[in-house]
C-alpha cells in the first residue's frame, strides 16, 4: 500500500568546499604565470629601478599592439601629420646617444669601473679584478661597441641620412634608450656591487650568448651595408627589392639580426634588465618588420613568395 512505501533516504549534507579544493584552471596558471614572469622581470635589487623596468616592460607591451596598426613615423613609413621633422642622421645621433653615454658612465662610476682604471698600472691586481668581473666588462665592450657604431657613426654612414624623420619619434626613443642603458649599468655594475662571474656553467653560457651577440652583430652590419647600396644614385622616395645575405630570407633582415644579437647579450647578463632589453626590442621590431613586409608585397608584384617577414622559415 502507500503507506508501506518506504520514504527515500534522504541524502547526507554535502560540506561546504574550501577553495583548497577548487581545481585551479588554465585561466588562473596563465594569470599567475604571467604575473611571475612581470615580477620577474620587473625586480632589479634596487625600489627606483623597479619602478623604470615596470614602466619600460609596460611599454614595450603598450608598443608591440599598437605597431601592428600604426606604422611609427620613419624610414620608409615616414609620412606628414606627426608634427616637425629633423633630419634622419640628426634623429639618430640624439635618440641613440643616452644608452652608450650612461651605461659608460654608470661603468666607469661604479666600483668595477673605478678598480680597473686605478689598476691599470698594476697587472696583478687588474688580472684579479678581469677575473671577478670578466663577464661585466665584456658585456660593457659588446654594448659599447653596438652603440659607439650606432649613435655616432651610422648616422653619418646612412645613405638615407639627410630624409626627414619625426622628431616625436625620435624624442620617444630618447626616453626608450635612456631607461634602457640605466637599467642594464645599474643592474650589471651598481646594484649590490655589480655582478660577479663564476666559473663553469656561467662561461658555457655567456660563450653561447657571445656567438649569438657577434653573428647578429654582423648579419645586421652586412644587412646595413645592402639597404646603403640599394639607396645609392637613387632619387629619394626610390625603393627596390633588397637581396643577399638574410635578405633572401626575410623581409627584415636588419631587424632579425639585432633581435638575435641582443638574446645572446640578454643571455651573457642574465639580468632582468637585460630580458627587458631583448623584450622591448621584439616588441618593436617584429609588428615593425611584418608591416615592412606587407609593403614590400604591396608595392612590387615580383616580391620574392617564399621570402618571410621576421623569422626565417617561420614567420
Amino acid at each position: 500500500s502507500p503507506a508501506a512505501r518506504t520514504a527515500p533516504a534522504c541524502a547526507p549534507p554535502q560540506a561546504v568546499p574550501s577553495p583548497r579544493d577548487f581545481t585551479p584552471t588554465m585561466a588562473t596558471v596563465l594569470v599567475e604565470t604571467l604575473l611571475g614572469w612581470w615580477e620577474s622581470l620587473t625586480t632589479t635589487g634596487d625600489p627606483s629601478c623597479d619602478v623604470i623596468a615596470q614602466l619600460f616592460l609596460a611599454f614595450g607591451l603598450v608598443t608591440f599592439l599598437i605597431l601592428f596598426f600604426v606604422d611609427a613615423p620613419y624610414g620608409k613609413h615616414m609620412r606628414k601629420g606627426w608634427g616637425p621633422t629633423v633630419k634622419a642622421w640628426q634623429g639618430w645621433l640624439v635618440q641613440e646617444s643616452p644608452s652608450p653615454l650612461l651605461f659608460g658612465y654608470l661603468f666607469f662610476t661604479a666600483p668595477v669601473g673605478t678598480r680597473i682604471i686605478g689598476s691599470l698600472l698594476e697587472p696583478q691586481e687588474l688580472a684579479l679584478i678581469l677575473s671577478q668581473y670578466w663577464k661585466q666588462v665584456l658585456c660593457f665592450f659588446l654594448f659599447e661597441y653596438h652603440y659607439v657604431y650606432r649613435a655616432w657613426i651610422y648616422p653619418f654612414a646612412n645613405t638615407g641620412k639627410d630624409k626627414p624623420t619625426s622628431a616625436f619619434s625620435s624624442l620617444i626613443a630618447v626616453l626608450w634608450t635612456a631607461a634602457n642603458g640605466w637599467l642594464n649599468g645599474m643592474q650589471m655594475f651598481v646594484i649590490n656591487g655589480g655582478l660577479r662571474s663564476s666559473p663553469g656553467i656561467d662561461g658555457a653560457v655567456v660563450a653561447l650568448g657571445f656567438v649569438c651577440f657577434w653573428w647578429g652583430l654582423v648579419q645586421n652590419r652586412r644587412s646595413d651595408a645592402i639597404l646603403f647600396s640599394l639607396r645609392k644614385g637613387t632619387a629619394q622616395g626610390q625603393y627596390s627589392v633588397p637581396r643577399g645575405g638574410l635578405f633572401e630570407y626575410v623581409s627584415a633582415a636588419n631587424y632579425f639580426a639585432e633581435s638575435v644579437q641582443w638574446f645572446g647579450f640578454a643571455l651573457m647578463a642574465r639580468t632582468a634588465a637585460g630580458w627587458l632589453f631583448l623584450i622591448n626590442t621584439i616588441a618593436n621590431l617584429m609588428p615593425r618588420a611584418i608591416r615592412t613586409h606587407e609593403w614590400y608585397r604591396t608595392k612590387f608584384d615580383d616580391y620574392p613568395a617564399q621570402r618571410k617577414a621576421f623569422i626565417p622559415f617561420i614567420l
